[in-house]
């Protein structure tokens, strides 16, 4: 059965709690996910480079600080599928497929492709 984006993040969310992260950050990365949950695609193997950028990009009117928390709750999100026994088969096999880097930087100061996620690990 193939995990789903709402599956993973639950799995991510959890670990936070076990990992005793601060009950800020765990709330602050439930909203941001579940706004993303809300834009993207339901089977984790659709998210793409492409799925995250628009993601990041509709939140333009937010503060900046607003837009560097979204991209870092999707940045620690992203790292920890690829740490994660759980998840890290299934995310190499049906959802990183090698991709190139984008002509111009990205909005917000950080590589958007999941292959630079998968490089950070």
């Amino acid at each position: 059965m193939e995990l789903t984006t709402s599956q993973a993040v639950d799995l991510f969310l959890a670990s936070l709690r076990t990992r005793s992260a601060p009950a800020n950050t765990i709330k602050a990365y439930r909203l941001d996910l579940r706004q993303f949950l809300k834009q993207g695609p339901t089977a984790l193997s659709e998210v793409t480079v492409d799925v995250i950028r628009a993601f990041l990009d509709s939140h333009e009117q937010h503060k900046p600080a607003t837009r560097r928390r979204h991209a870092a709750t999707l940045r620690a999100f992203y790292a920890w599928l690829m740490q994660s026994s759980e998840c890290r088969a299934h995310l190499i096999l049906t959802t990183c497929p090698r991709f190139s880097r984008p002509s111009q930087p990205p909005t917000y100061g950080i590589a958007l492709s999941l292959h630079s996620f998968m490089r950070r690990v």
